[in-house]
């Protein structure tokens, strides 16, 4: 996830398994306006399958599957990450799937979106995020995370709410239901 605003690149990685449903909660999730596939999954039943769920909200580009490259994408974020702890963790043979995304992003904003990204400017996070679950709306409220089922018991977020402004209360919601 690039987010030239706010300068932060997020990776995300986790591992094979049913994950179609985890990837479009987080594209809704995080707004994601534009995604980008290598040219040779165009044409197949995943790309079909994102594009019919995803609607008109996001736009999907091709990228040469060449751009798709863990040696660059490791080059590339040493480049422009001003922030080297992340390296390490990314060096690790298990992460190659988010560093050659990474490269390919990269290229996508240097090259065809024609914005310079200055050396050590950019944010670089990395999460795994295999230890998420995908909660529905009805499951969220029979496990009463933020609203009770009856009226005097409490719910997740009353135990855990030891926050002093409404911006924190809505943070915290917002962190429970994400």
């Amino acid at each position: 996830v690039c987010n030239l605003h706010t300068l932060e690149f997020t990776l995300m990685q986790y591992n094979d398994q049913p994950t179609l449903p985890m990837t479009l909660t987080l594209v809704h999730q995080l707004g994601v306006a534009e995604v980008l596939l290598p040219n040779t999954t165009i044409e197949t039943d995943l790309s079909t399958i994102l594009r019919t769920s995803l609607g008109d909200s996001v736009t999907f580009l091709s990228l040469p599957r060449r751009d798709f490259n863990e040696v660059n994408g490791l080059r590339s974020i040493t480049h422009i990450s001003f922030d080297d702890s992340v390296l390490p963790e990314l060096s690790s043979s298990s992460r190659y799937l988010s560093v050659a995304s990474a490269s390919a992003v990269i290229r996508y904003v240097e090259y065809l979106r024609k914005t310079t990204l200055a050396p050590k400017s950019i944010r670089i996070t990395y999460q795994c995020i295999n230890d998420r679950v995908a909660i529905d709306r009805a499951s969220c409220g029979h496990l009463e995370l933020v609203v009770p089922l009856e009226k005097r018991a409490s719910c997740l977020m009353s135990v855990v709410d030891h926050t002093v402004t409404q911006g924190g209360r809505r943070l915290l919601r917002s962190n429970l239901m994400m």
